[in-house]
């Protein structure tokens, strides 16, 4: 989506309706809405809103678009508390003080700078789930940027939308960054079944997709550890 602030927003668009893909940051929900128009559909063809996981630049303004869309939004049962403000948005893995350092005005910033309001996570999800009315949309849980971060799958075009679970930088798909990352290890381990799946695009959250062998490239993030 054009001029939406924080993580790309994707829309999966199909015959009888469409998905949203994360949100961006607070108050992106006037963009998201003329998006929609933009492509003919209207708040009442939305059939989920999905979220990858837990930051802010993810799922900023799903609170705002609960007002006018109806549809159920769907997050990761491990991030659910996060985003229903039940916990802190970020935090980082303990005995890393440049983490903490980052984590504490990470916090500081979703806070008081964006003023994060938080959702209502309707769907809470595990993993493995075929999503209703998206269609068919699997749930891949793969922890270690959060707990619960997620892809979500259409395995008919082979198209994942991976939140942070990627990243891409130069057009090459990456690990999710370091410094954001609570557990390196895991996010590392959990790219190991996305490298056997029918993929033909990654859809990452921050830059255009990815669709030269992308297998291929997560097999090779995973010997290059």
């Amino acid at each position: 989506m054009s001029g939406v602030k924080g993580a790309n927003v994707w829309v999966w668009d199909f015959q009888w309706g469409c998905v949203l893909i994360d949100s961006g940051v607070p108050r992106q929900q006037s963009a998201i809405l003329a998006n929609l128009q933009a492509m003919g559909r209207t708040p009442d063809h939305v059939k989920a809103m999905c979220c990858t996981h837990r930051h802010l630049d993810h799922c900023g303004s799903f609170a705002a678009l609960q007002q006018v869309v109806r549809a159920p939004l769907i997050a990761h049962s491990w991030d659910a508390p996060a985003i229903e403000g039940r916990e802190p948005l970020t935090s980082a893995a303990p005995g890393n003080p440049l983490k903490e350092l980052v984590d504490s005005l990470i916090r500081f910033s979703d806070n008081t700078v964006f003023g994060y309001v938080p959702a209502r996570v309707d769907a809470p999800v595990h993993g493995g789930e075929r999503l209703p009315d998206t269609h068919e949309l699997e749930v891949i849980h793969c922890p270690g940027h959060t707990p619960g971060s997620v892809c979500y799958f259409q395995r008919a075009r082979g198209v994942l939308f991976a939140g942070d679970v990627l990243s891409q930088r130069h057009g090459r798909l990456r690990p999710p960054r370091s410094i954001f990352t609570m557990n390196r290890e895991q996010a590392l381990e959990s790219l190991r079944p996305l490298a056997e799946l029918p993929i033909t695009a990654v859809l990452t959250a921050h830059g255009g997709p990815v669709a030269e062998h992308p297998a291929r490239q997560i097999a090779a993030i995973l010997r290059e550890g």
